[in-house]
């Protein structure tokens, strides 16, 4: 469940979002998702519209009625355990599921106002297709309230179910959960002893790449590893600094502070790790390093996996 002053925030920013919305858009996505008996007094609009995200039985009403590419989208927001998520990708994600309808259902979450643009808008939004005019899809996000995304997440996503029989006589495996946690920290270690660049294109150059593919620590083989990752050195880089573990300054990367929500135990620190995967776009579990120019034309780190 999400922590009450996290639904706080999450809600303010969802209020702050509506009110870039132009009244006539604003008056739409209310009516949409409050579904009101009576007209609502313009400076009521936000207020009802919050109550309704505020209120789990309602708001399991509006996710259930939405068409099942919408409600997919959310499910796939909430199992990554992220809050923002580029537009590009989740329309990627969408597709692999066998919904080629584009942006469609991601208009339809804004228009029930059960998510928002993630990036400020200098100007009010008279409507949402302009939001994808002005911005390339590849760097478009769409921000989803938790409370929503964790609505959702039983959603059935389609998916085959894969056979027990050929798993049932393997070893059982145990974890402490350790090892990426204390390879990113290795990482974080050599990035503090000696920074590393990025090219314009934001690829590793030649000498880093090799650092990365020739260090021991970072390339060992996990105790609990079923298959052997290429380029792990490489996964680790771009995974701390999908988790903030490193800034990007002016394409040189350097150390940050570990985030302060690690030390509330190893459960939250692996939670925000497996978000942070999903960001990961240089990477692929096939081939080891593969940069990119849009991220949004190939699938994920994770649909990869």
């Amino acid at each position: 469940m999400t922590p009450p002053a996290e639904s706080e925030l999450s809600l303010a920013r969802v209020a702050a979002a509506f009110a870039r919305y132009a009244e006539p858009l604003l008056r739409e996505v209310t009516l949409r998702l409050t579904k009101p008996r009576n007209t609502i007094p313009e400076d009521e609009l936000i207020e009802k519209c919050l109550a309704v995200l505020a209120n789990p039985p309602v708001l399991d009403r509006r996710i259930r009625d939405l068409p099942e590419a919408a409600r997919r989208a959310l499910a796939l927001v909430g199992l990554m355990r992220r809050t923002t998520i580029p537009v590009g990708r989740l329309i990627v994600l969408l597709s692999a599921l066998g919904h080629n309808e584009g942006l469609a259902p991601i208009l339809t979450l804004l228009e029930q106002g059960l998510a928002i643009p993630a990036q400020p808008s200098e100007t009010t939004i008279t409507q949402f297709e302009s939001i994808f005019g002005e911005t390339n899809i590849a760097t478009a996000e769409l921000y989803v309230l938790p409370a929503v995304a964790e609505r959702a997440m039983n959603e059935d996503l389609g998916l085959p179910m894969i056979p027990s029989e050929p798993f049932a006589a393997a070893a059982p495996r145990s974890t402490d959960g350790l090892d990426w946690l204390l390879r990113l920290a290795v990482l974080r270690q050599r990035i503090e002893e000696s920074p590393m660049r990025l090219t314009m294109a934001q690829m590793l150059f030649k000498r880093d790449l090799a650092r990365l593919q020739s260090d021991e620590l970072l390339t060992a083989p996990a105790t609990d590893e079923l298959h052997p990752l290429p380029d792990v050195g490489v996964l680790s880089l771009f995974w701390a600094a999908s988790c903030g573990l490193l800034h990007n300054q002016a394409g040189e990367l350097t150390t940050a502070p570990f985030p302060a929500s690690w030390g509330h135990g190893i459960h939250v620190a692996l939670t925000e790790l497996w978000a942070g995967l999903h960001v990961v776009d240089a990477w692929d579990p096939l081939a080891g390093y593969a940069p990119v120019e849009n991220p949004a034309a190939v699938s994920p780190t994770a649909t990869a996996g």
